[in-house]
């Protein structure tokens, strides 16, 4: 993971096209997102990125937004109307077909 101040992982399992991707550990950012801003965190390796563009909820610290996944892999986190403050942890999860 990248633009990021500790330690976490994004994983993921594939099944046939089903890709369940998940994190371990709590990363934080390494620097404030403003609201309605996106800032890439990870890039999914070929053979699991998506075959269209995959929008999945995330869980922050006293905040909205998502992620999304491009075809090229980039994991993207969204600030929504607030916000995402430097050091504050992030968790992404979910499924799509690749």
């Amino acid at each position: 993971m990248h633009n990021c101040t500790s330690s976490g992982a994004l994983r993921g399992y594939k099944v046939g096209r089903l890709v369940t991707l998940y994190m371990t550990g709590i990363p934080a950012l390494s620097a404030d997102l403003a609201a309605w801003n996106g800032r890439q965190v990870a890039t999914v390796p070929a053979g699991y990125r998506p075959a269209a563009e995959a929008w999945l909820p995330a869980s922050f610290d006293r905040a909205a937004g998502y992620v999304t996944i491009a075809t090229n892999g980039a994991v993207t986190i969204h600030a929504r109307e607030s916000s995402l403050p430097k050091g504050h942890g992030f968790a992404v999860g979910g499924s799509y077909v690749c």
